[in-house]
């Protein structure tokens, strides 16, 4: 287990960690990128402080790994781009350093980055999400469902082991609801909502597609696939698309040169659906400080 460092030197680790992420949210903000050379020097300052403090270099390289794991499967589902996987994980590298060892520090800080986001999408994209009531009824009543099944569920354990923490199922119904808006409600709210029209002409480099173009048989066509679609798909054995993939909107990145021109040749299409990217950073940042400091 690895424990946190004396309190003397965990003050200046704190004032490193905010510097880090000031600039990682600066960077986001104004570029929508946090860059390598900042994620890659700050990850290598916490592996290093946690050889200088004895801190247990084997287990934090094993947490890495995990937390890095963790931001690949919310790349490929589309949650975030590679940058902020790459964020995230230099990120969590510091939290063995003030906290005990845990796995579900990565869910605990991603889960309350959702809770810090998701005001800012509803308000600031309301007039957008208003327009998917069907969508909205739709996830809402899976939210319920889920929660309550969370619930039912602990309260029969809780029966089983002559124990009821009413507050413990309150939690419960909480954070089920939020674990299903972080991984199905928010990836589809984003999907819908925050995208615009842009001509094929008017594409430029880092646009990310909100629809997946796919050329067959000399023709193309415009995929929209939801999270759970695509699981059954990949569950069962089945290729994503059939065909060649011009843009892909899982890939959660903006369009590179190749793939625009790409675009261009196709006879037809004149728009694409691009997503507006969000920036990551400074709702993770303070979702880490909330996680590692209360």
């Amino acid at each position: 287990m690895i424990y946190p460092p004396l309190e003397a030197f965990r003050f200046s680790l704190l004032l490193l960690l905010l510097a880090f992420c000031l600039l990682a949210s600066l960077f986001d903000l104004r570029r929508r990128v946090v860059p390598d050379w900042l994620n890659a020097t700050f990850f290598a300052v916490a592996l290093s402080m946690a050889f200088f403090l004895r801190a247990g270099l084997i287990q934090q390289l094993l947490f890495v790994a995990f937390c890095f794991a963790f931001a690949f499967v919310l790349y490929k589902l589309g949650a975030w781009a590679g940058g902020d996987a790459k964020f995230f994980t230099a990120l969590l590298a510091f939290y063995p350093l003030f906290k005990p060892l845990d796995y579900a520090a990565p869910l605990h800080v991603f889960l309350t980055a959702v809770l810090f986001l998701a005001p800012f999408i509803l308000f600031s994209h309301w007039r957008e999400i208003k327009r998917e009531k069907q969508m909205l009824k739709a996830l809402a009543v899976k939210a319920i469902g889920s929660a309550v099944g969370a619930v039912a569920f602990a309260f029969v354990l809780s029966i089983a082991f002559k124990r009821i923490a009413w507050i413990g199922l309150f939690w419960s119904f909480v954070i089920s609801a939020l674990a299903f808006f972080a991984f199905t409600a928010l990836p589809e709210l984003m999907r819908k909502a925050l995208r615009k029209q842009v001509a094929i002409a008017q594409l430029q480099d880092g646009a990310i597609p909100a629809e997946t173009i796919v050329v067959a048989r000399g023709k193309w066509k415009a995929v929209e696939l939801g999270l759970l679609q695509a699981a059954k798909k990949l569950a069962s054995g089945k290729r994503l698309f059939e065909g060649k993939v011009v843009a892909n909107a899982f890939l959660a990145r903006g369009l590179e040169k190749s793939e625009i021109v790409e675009l261009k040749k196709l006879r037809g299409l004149r728009f694409l659906q691009v997503r507006e990217s969000l920036a990551f950073a400074p709702m993770l940042s303070m979702a880490f400080f909330a996680v590692v400091l209360l």
